[in-house]
């Protein structure tokens, strides 16, 4: 079975390698449920599932407020719950002189307990990721307030897979940019007299699996989209039903269900291994495709292949992790 897990190897990616070789490799390390961007950062950070820190998708719908979040909403209200403490918060309140260094990470830019990293940037455009890698370095190095815990999020090969697919070759050259990206690391790290005083931690938030556009599911074609709502991104939606439709939306999405190549369960019965029923932003239904297949109404026109690279699936399959 191919897996991103073989994308390293000591020819192709020799600084990746190196830790593999010379570090500790969790070649079986889970994500959470759902194994998407916003919600797998944020647990990383927090320690927690999503059904307890609350980011429960990259787009999520919140009963309580009567609002929904997208990846263009700002507001502390919904990374703070009042329990969750990021880790660039933790490190700060520890001892005095501890300042954090939070980069393009998922949650940094709000403030939660009332706190924020000493440092913070925004999203990065890759294509000026030495930039970042220098500044983590000048940080670090500063006399004042120098950083002791930087956290700074790359978005490839991610983005290449969405569009080309996991394996394929656009894809692979990311993947050595990003060995280049370590290599370049490790090298400013040496150069500053930092890289034996210094532990590093490469992670992922997901894996990527391949859809063929063969596995589309167009739920307008299989269900009345006018009787429920839909909140998340594919291939995992939170379903919430009109008011007083909700048996009626659960015996259709099921009889959809049956053929289609997806499951559907009600809140209360999702998989105890998830973690993802006790909140508020879990709606009436959760939607989940098989692995390798996709709910869009979109062509074949919105990518240059005829497959994709796509992740949100269940977090135990090899592929998402």
């Amino acid at each position: 079975m191919k897996s991103v897990n073989d994308y390293f190897n000591e020819k192709e990616t020799p600084n990746m390698y190196k830790f593999y070789r010379n570090g500790v490799w969790g070649r079986n390390m889970k994500s959470t449920y759902v194994t998407k961007t916003n919600p797998s950062h944020f647990s990383m950070v927090t320690g927690y599932y999503q059904e307890t820190h609350g980011v429960v998708g990259s787009i999520m719908f919140d009963p309580l407020f009567n609002e929904t979040f997208t990846q263009n909403t700002k507001g502390s209200k919904w990374w703070d719950n009042g329990l969750s403490i990021p880790i660039w918060n933790a490190n700060q309140m520890a001892a005095q002189q501890r300042f954090s260094y939070a980069s393009s990470w998922p949650g940094s830019l709000e403030a939660i307990g009332g706190q924020r990293a000493h440092y913070i940037d925004s999203f990065v455009n890759h294509l000026k990721w030495e930039n970042a890698i220098d500044k983590t370095i000048k940080l670090m190095l500063d006399k004042k307030t120098p950083v002791n815990l930087a956290l700074v999020h790359y978005d490839e090969p991610e983005e290449t897979a969405q569009d080309y697919g996991p394996f394929s070759n656009e894809t692979k050259q990311q993947i050595k940019q990003v060995d280049k990206l370590i290599g370049y690391l490790l090298d400013s790290l040496s150069k500053s007299n930092l890289l034996n005083d210094t532990n590093i931690m490469i992670v992922s938030d997901h894996g990527m699996a391949e859809v063929h556009f063969e596995n589309l599911i167009d739920l307008s074609k299989i269900t009345n989209k006018s009787l429920y709502r839909l909140f998340g991104s594919s291939p995992v939606f939170n379903v919430l039903a009109n008011e007083g439709k909700k048996d009626l939306v659960y015996k259709m999405l099921v009889n959809a269900s049956k053929n289609n190549h997806f499951v559907v369960y009600k809140r209360e019965e999702v998989p105890k291994e998830y973690h993802y029923s006790n909140h508020r932003r879990i709606l009436d239904f959760v939607i989940e495709a098989e692995e390798g297949y996709f709910f869009s109404e979109k062509k074949e026109k919105w990518f240059p292949h005829k497959y994709f690279g796509a992740h949100g699936y269940n977090n135990s399959l090899f592929s998402m992790r």
